[in-house]
């Protein structure tokens, strides 16, 4: 991998001197001499000889040629070093002095163009000083524009230029194959939240030393943003970019010790090959990094090759969770409200939230098409969060409009398990002047019973507040109806499939009818869900529901839509 040098000493310049006159070398030589620079030089007499040193290594720091090399020309050595990258800066001797030739330099780039008969010591020495100090300053400004400042790998902009570079080449050479590694550096976020930022950047820089340390001199190593880096292998196979990610896990199984600490760092690869991915830069890069989700869900720590025949799977989960990253960040969620009424009066008496997502190109999703992945991507605390924001930012202009109504709020036992969650709760709705009274959290039957040694103290400490607890989707899995006695809620809804069963099947209107006397024996509510139809209602009224929820009256509405509602 290659080495960054901005400032080449000029305590010693390594000089290359291509003149096919013998008698000129020494010329140059003596010249060279009474500048008091101090030099190195090398004489060849064409320019494919001066190629060929470049080419095997030859490192130097500036190359004085002579114009006419037949059948080249100094321009073409200099052409030759622009297009492998290089930075050595080119001035050009000759013995002609005509206004074309010296337009033709311009054109060219060479540093500077200097007639033989005017090559004087003063003005040799001062040629060969700006052009080394100009070469310096431009690598200085695309280091600067080129590489990342903190680990010296390349950046962003240039792996990306690099790409592109070798997927031209490929195309133009069918036999020529790499790899790109995407590399992720696993739970670096805990490191930074533990030990701070300062060490957090130590980690980064070696890390990225390591890394460089174990690559060749041909692949190319970048850092593409916070923990995410990547490397393009140049001629390499599926099998030596297998073994090569290898070698990495294998790297990281030491820990790094740095700034007296012993840190643990493992990192998570996806791998993708022009044999599978093809030869165009958006989609490698964007195959390496499906490879690298599907390495983090396969436990981290590990490589992953994209393989065509999952594209689809793996594109829509990384999708989704990068809009689901972006979704959290900006707020893009939505709150709607499902009415809930009286089983007598009809009469309006509380909504039920549901989370909704505006996807901008999915359409409006639930939580059941999102939720698992944002606990994947480990963002359940900004989820819960943000969900409790937009709630009760509703709330605090709902509150005149609710008097004793109820506002439900789903949760799950990750959330309600939270550190910090019961405070932040009380904390809402101190800020948003509302009564306890006026919320209450839902969970289900099968969350809580799977929970239930848990969750009883926080559910338990709400309660003491004053906020409602509801055990929702009850009998979905047919729990016995003796646990009810011993539940920290206060409020039974019935799954939605027993109450649209009921009306045509005697045993279940049994069942609904044995849990409502028992949710009236222990004194707690009973809300039917899933009212779709007016016979369903009337069975759910006759067996004892005290409320109802479903689309016959009520359909899930928008904020503003509800605010509406509840000015009617």
């Amino acid at each position: 991998m290659e080495c960054v040098n901005l400032m080449a000493s000029l305590e010693e310049l390594n000089i290359l001197v291509v003149d096919d006159d013998h008698d000129y070398h020494l010329m140059i030589e003596d010249t060279l001499d009474e500048t008091n620079l101090s030099y190195s030089a090398t004489f060849v007499t064409s320019v494919p000889e001066a190629m060929s040193l470049i080419e095997t290594g030859g490192h130097f720091d500036i190359i004085l040629v002579d114009y006419l090399l037949r059948p080249n020309t100094g321009f073409d050595l200099f052409t030759f070093i622009k297009n492998r990258n290089l930075r050595i800066p080119c001035i050009v001797l000759t013995n002609y002095d005509t206004p074309q030739l010296d337009q033709d330099a311009v054109s060219a780039g060479v540093a500077d163009l200097i007639a033989k008969s005017d090559l004087k010591p003063g003005i040799l020495k001062r040629s060969i000083l700006y052009a080394v100090r100009d070469n310096q300053q431009r690598a200085q400004l695309e280091y600067l524009a080129h590489y990342d400042p903190l680990t010296g790998l390349v950046n962003r902009s240039l792996f990306f230029d690099r790409l592109d570079t070798a997927c031209a080449y490929a195309s133009r050479d069918p036999s020529y194959q790499f790899a790109v590694l995407y590399i992720d550096l696993d739970y670096f976020k805990s490191i930074n939240d533990t030990y701070g930022h300062a060490l957090g950047d130590q980690v980064l820089r070696l890390f990225a030393h390591k890394l460089g340390d174990h690559l060749r001199e041909s692949d190319t190593a970048a850092r593409l943003s916070g923990d995410e880096f990547a490397v393009l292998l140049h001629g390499a196979s599926p099998p030596v970019a297998h073994m090569m990610a290898q070698k990495l896990l294998i790297l990281m199984e030491k820990p790094l010790h740095v700034g007296g600490k012993s840190i643990q760092l493992t990192v998570s690869i996806g791998i993708a090959t022009t044999q599978v991915s093809g030869i165009e830069s958006r989609k490698l890069i964007n195959d390496a990094d499906c490879a690298l989700y599907a390495a983090k869900r396969a436990g981290r720590s590990a490589y992953f090759h994209f393989n065509d025949n999952r594209s689809i799977e793996l594109y829509e989960q990384v999708a989704l969770e990068k809009d689901l990253k972006r979704a959290l960040n900006e707020g893009a969620f939505e709150l709607f409200y499902q009415p809930q009424f009286d089983m007598v009066s009809q009469a309006l008496c509380g909504f039920e939230t549901l989370v909704r997502w505006p996807h901008p190109e999915r359409g409006l999703l639930s939580p059941a098409d999102f939720l698992a992945s944002i606990y994947r991507i480990g963002c359940d605390k900004q989820f819960t969060d943000l969900t409790l924001e937009i709630l009760f930012n509703n709330m605090a202009r709902m509150k005149g409009l609710l008097g004793d109504m109820k506002v439900a709020l789903n949760l799950i036992p990750h959330q309600c398990l939270h550190s910090g969650f019961k405070q932040a709760l009380l904390d809402y709705l101190s800020s948003a002047d509302i009564s306890p009274e006026n919320i209450r959290i839902e969970i289900t039957e099968h969350h809580l019973m799977s929970q239930l040694a848990r969750l009883r103290e926080p559910l338990s400490f709400l309660r003491a507040e004053g906020v409602d607890v509801a055990l929702d989707d009850f009998g979905e899995k047919y729990s016995s109806l003796n646990v009810l006695a011993g539940l920290p809620v206060d409020v039974i809804k019935i799954d939605k499939l027993l109450v649209q069963k009921a009306p045509s099947d005697e045993k279940v209107a049994c069942i609904l009818e044995a849990i409502t006397r028992i949710t009236k024996g222990l004194d707690l509510l009973c809300i039917a869900e899933g009212i779709e139809n007016e016979q369903q209602y009337r069975v759910a009224k006759a067996l004892g529901c005290d409320q109802f929820q479903g689309f016959w009256r009520g359909v899930p509405r928008s904020f503003s839509e509800t605010l509406s509602l509840l000015n009617d």
